[in-house]
C-alpha cells in the first residue's frame, strides 16, 4: 500500500474531485450553512439537546466520574479472590480468631412501589392535633404539613411507610428503636441534623428513593442497632455507621466528607456506590474504628484518606476501591484485597507486630503512585491529626498471580530487629508467582534490614537499591524459597521474570499478555455524512477510521475500517472508497459502495474488505484525540442543482457528525440506530439509549458503549425528566 504523504492543511482544501469551482463562493457557503442546518435539527430531534460541555470524545478522559456507569458487584464476581475474614475474640483471658461472615442483603419483599392495601395514614393513625402515636402501622405522604412523634412502647415501635417528597428539613422527625420505615419507590425523605444524625430504627430504602440530610452538619448518623438497607440514593456530608448498627448498600451513597465505621461491630456493606469527598477539595475520608467492619463489592472512591488503625478493623475489598492515600497501621488479621485497590497518591503501611499483614488473594491487584513500608511517612489519625512514622515492622502477603503495582517509588524501611524472624516485606503465599512491580525500590534509612522477600514473589523494577550489611544484617532478607534470582533490576536479574498476570477488573495486569482494554494510542472516528433528515439512519458508520500518531509523533496515520455512506468522501483529502477500491480491486467497489457494514441485502453492499491505510506527515495538534478531531471529513452533496463538499463539524456543546472512540468499538451494522445497538440497563433491567444519555452529559465518552452495570437512578430521572 502506498503511502499517502500531506505536506499541509491546505492540500485538502480543493473545489472537489467530481466538479469544477465554477459555482460562485456565496451559494456554496450558504449551500453548506443549509446542510449543516438541516442536520443538527435532525440530530437533536433524535436525540434531544447536546450537554454544553460535550466534547465528542475528543476531550480529555475524566479520571473519576461520580456520575459514571459504575460496574457491579457480579462484574467482579468471576475475578475476585475468596479470602474470608477473621474476627479477634477472648476466651479464658487470650486473645483468639475466629471466621467472620459479613450479612446479606434484606428480602427483596422490603423494597416496595406502594403502600399496601388498607393502611391507614400517619394523620388518622395519630390523631389530628396529637403529637404521635405509640406503635401501630400507617403511611406517611406530602399531605401532612406537622412534626413526625413514633415514640414506641415496652421496646416495640410501629410500622411506617412513606411516599412522595417529603421535607422536614424544619420539621421534627422522631421514630422510636424498632420501627420499620419503608421508603418507597420514588420517595423522598429529607431530614434536619437532630432527626438524621439520630436515626435508631430500620430503614429499607426502595429503588429510586432518595434520603437527603438538610442542616448545618448534614450528617447521617446510624446508631444502637438500627438497620438501613438502601436500594436508592443517600445524599449527605458524613455519613456514620456505630454501635452495633448496619448499613447495606445497593444504590449509592455520597458524601462531602467522610464515611465513619465506629466501634462495637459495626458493619458497612457495599454492593453499589459510594463517594466520599470531591476530586477538588480532596476532602472525602474513610475511617475505620475499633472494631468497625468494612466490605466492599462494588465500587468505592474516596477523595481523601482511607484510614485503618485498629487491631479490631475487618476491611475487605471484592470489588474496586479507589482513595487519593491508603493508611493501613495496625494489627488487624483481616485488612483484606481480593480485588483491585487503587491509590492515587501514597500506600502506607507500618503494624505493631507479625500478626497482622495486608493480604491480597489471588489474581487480586493494588495500583498506587508511592509505596511506604514501615516509614518514613506522615499518615492522619481517626481525628485528622499527623503521625510520624520512622520505620517499623510491615508486611504484605501475596496470591497466586496477584500484582502489587508501584508507578514511581516504593520505600521500604522495615529496621526491626524482629525483620527475619518475622518476615516483615513483601511475600508470595500461593502456589503460582505474585509480582511486586516498582518503578524505583529505594532503602530510606540504613538499618537491620529494610525488607524482606519470600516464597514464591518475583520483583520487578527499574532500579532496586543494592544488599548490604547493617551489622551482621543484611538490607534484604531472602525466605522460603525466594532469592536474588527473583529480582529483576539494575544490578539484578535484566529484563522482567516471564510471568504474566492477566489484565482484569481486579488486577492491571503484568508481562507480555494483552490487556483487555483497547491501544489507548489509536483513537477510532465514527461518522455520519449529513444525509439524515429524520432519526432513523444514525447509524455513525458512513466513514470510521482509526488514528494513531507514528514515528516520534510526527506522522499521522489513518487506518480506513468501514464506510457505509453512498456519496464521495474524504478524510484528509482522501476519497475512502477509492483508496478501499485500491486494497480490495477485484470487488468492483464503486462510491456508491457499502463496504463493511454487513450485508442488508443490498447488492451494492461488500463485507470483509481489507482495510485502508495511508500516512499523513503533517500533523495538527498535541495529542492523538486533537489530532483525530482536526482531520478534516468531507462529504460531496448535491444542493438543487449544484454540488459542494459539506465539512463534518464537531463543535463543543453542538451537534456533531463526528464522535472519538477507543478502537475496540463495534461500530453500526448498516441502517442500525445506534440507539439501538447500544442500551443501558437501570437495576430493574429497564433498557435506555446510551448514545442519547451520552449526547445529554448523563454517561461519559466511553461509557455509552461500554456497558459496566447498572446506570444509578439519578441517571434515570435525569433522562426522564422526572
Amino acid at each position: 500500500m502506498k503511502k499517502y504523504l500531506m505536506t499541509s492543511v491546505a492540500a485538502i482544501a480543493f473545489c472537489g474531485l467530481f466538479t469544477s469551482c465554477t459555482h460562485e463562493i456565496g451559494f456554496e457557503a450558504q449551500a453548506q450553512k443549509n446542510v449543516i442546518e438541516t442536520y443538527q435539527k435532525a440530530f437533536v430531534t433524535a436525540f434531544g439537546q447536546p450537554d454544553p460541555e460535550n466534547e465528542w470524545g475528543f476531550g480529555e478522559s475524566k479520571a473519576v466520574s461520580s456520575r459514571a456507569v459504575t460496574r457491579a458487584k457480579s462484574d467482579y464476581a468471576d475475578y475476585k479472590g475468596s479470602m474470608q475474614p477473621v474476627e479477634w475474640y477472648q476466651e479464658n483471658g487470650q486473645w483468639k480468631t475466629r471466621p467472620y461472615t459479613f450479612p446479606s442483603d434484606a428480602a427483596s419483599s422490603n423494597f416496595l412501589a406502594n403502600v399496601p392495601s388498607g393502611v391507614k395514614s400517619y394523620a388518622e393513625v395519630s390523631g389530628y392535633g396529637q403529637s404521635g402515636y405509640a406503635k401501630g402501622t400507617s403511611y406517611l405522604d406530602p399531605s401532612w404539613k406537622g412534626d413526625v412523634n413514633i415514640w414506641g412502647s415496652n421496646n416495640s415501635g410501629g410500622t411506617l411507610y412513606i411516599k412522595g417528597n417529603n421535607d422536614f428539613s424544619s420539621r421534627s422527625f422522631y421514630v422510636s428503636p424498632n420501627t420499620n420505615v419503608y421508603l418507597l419507590e420514588g420517595a423522598t425523605l429529607k431530614l434536619r441534623d437532630d432527626a438524621a444524625s439520630t436515626i435508631k430504627f430500620n430503614l429499607y430504602m426502595a429503588p429510586t428513593a432518595k434520603l437527603i440530610a438538610k442542616g448545618t452538619t448534614g450528617r447521617v448518623k446510624l446508631d444502637n442497632t438500627a438497620k438501613l438497607y438502601n436500594h436508592g440514593d443517600i445524599e449527605c456530608k458524613s455519613f456514620e455507621v456505630n454501635n452495633t448498627s448496619l448499613f447495606y448498600n445497593c444504590g449509592t451513597l455520597t458524601t462531602s466528607g467522610e464515611v465513619f465505621v465506629a466501634n462495637r461491630q459495626s458493619v458497612l456493606v457495599n454492593d453499589g456506590t459510594i463517594t466520599s469527598g470531591t476530586p477538588e477539595r480532596k476532602t472525602g475520608r474513610l475511617v475505620t474504628a475499633g472494631s468497625g467492619r468494612v466490605q466492599n463489592n462494588a465500587e468505592w472512591t474516596v477523595y481523601g484518606e482511607t484510614i485503618i488503625n485498629s487491631n479490631a478493623n475487618i476491611w475487605v475489598n471484592n470489588g474496586h476501591f479507589t482513595t487519593e492515600n491508603y493508611t493501613y497501621t495496625a494489627t488487624s488479621s483481616s485488612v483484606i484485597n481480593n480485588c483491585f485497590l487503587t491509590v492515587h497518591e501514597n500506600f502506607c503501611i507500618n503494624i505493631a507486630d507479625s500478626r497482622g499483614s495486608f493480604k491480597i488473594d489471588s489474581g487480586g491487584g493494588v495500583l498506587t503512585k508511592n509505596f511506604y513500608g514501615g516509614g518514613d511517612f506522615v499518615a492522619k489519625d481517626n481525628n485528622g491529626n499527623n503521625v510520624t512514622f520512622q520505620g517499623g515492622p510491615f508486611k504484605v502477603e501475596m496470591g497466586s498471580k496477584a500484582l502489587f503495582k508501584v508507578t514511581e517509588t516504593a520505600m521500604m524501611n522495615a529496621l526491626g530487629s524482629g525483620i527475619e524472624e518475622n518476615g516483615y516485606g513483601f511475600h508470595g503465599v500461593g502456589s503460582d508467582y505474585a509480582v511486586l512491580q516498582a518503578k524505583n525500590i529505594v532503602q530510606t534509612k540504613e538499618g537491620h534490614g529494610n525488607v524482606a522477600y519470600g516464597g514464591k514473589l518475583y520483583v520487578s523494577a527499574e532500579t532496586h537499591f543494592p544488599q548490604g550489611y547493617s551489622g551482621a544484617y543484611p538490607y534484604i532478607h531472602y525466605q522460603n524459597g525466594c532469592s536474588k534470582n527473583n529480582i529483576y533490576a539494575a544490578g539484578f536479574n535484566s529484563g522482567k521474570p516471564k510471568i504474566t498476570i492477566p489484565t482484569t477488573p481486579c488486577n492491571p495486569g503484568f508481562g507480555d499478555t494483552p490487556p483487555d482494554v483497547s491501544d489507548p494510542d489509536v483513537i477510532r472516528v465514527i461518522c455520519e455524512d449529513l444525509s439524515v433528515t429524520q432519526n432513523s439512519d444514525f447509524d455513525f458508520n458512513d466513514v470510521v477510521f482509526d488514528v494513531k500518531l507514528i514515528e516520534n509523533n510526527s506522522k499521522v496515520r489513518i487506518t480506513l475500517r468501514a464506510a457505509g455512506g453512498t456519496l464521495p468522501l474524504t478524510v484528509a483529502g482522501e476519497e475512502v472508497h477509492a483508496l478501499f477500491k485500491e486494497v480490495n480491486p477485484n470487488l468492483g467497489i464503486t462510491t456508491m459502495s457499502m463496504i463493511n457494514t454487513e450485508n442488508t441485502g443490498d447488492k451494492y453492499t461488500f463485507i470483509g474488505c481489507v482495510p485502508a491505510t495511508f500516512e499523513v506527515n503533517n500533523i495538527w495538534g498535541s495529542s492523538v484525540k486533537e489530532v483525530a478531531k482536526n482531520i478534516p471529513v468531507l462529504v460531496y452533496k448535491l444542493i438543487g442543482e449544484e454540488k459542494v463538499w459539506v465539512e463534518l463539524e464537531c463543535e463543543k456543546g453542538k451537534a456533531t457528525a463526528k464522535v472519538a472512540v477507543q478502537d475496540d468499538y463495534s461500530w453500526c451494522d448498516e441502517r442500525t440506530h445506534i440507539n439501538n445497538k447500544y442500551t443501558l440497563e437501570d437495576m430493574r433491567g429497564n433498557e435506555y439509549p446510551g448514545f442519547t444519555m451520552f449526547v445529554r452529559g448523563i454517561v461519559d465518552a466511553d461509557e455509552w458503549y461500554r456497558y459496566r452495570g447498572p446506570i444509578t437512578d439519578e441517571m434515570v430521572r435525569e433522562y426522564t425528566g422526572q
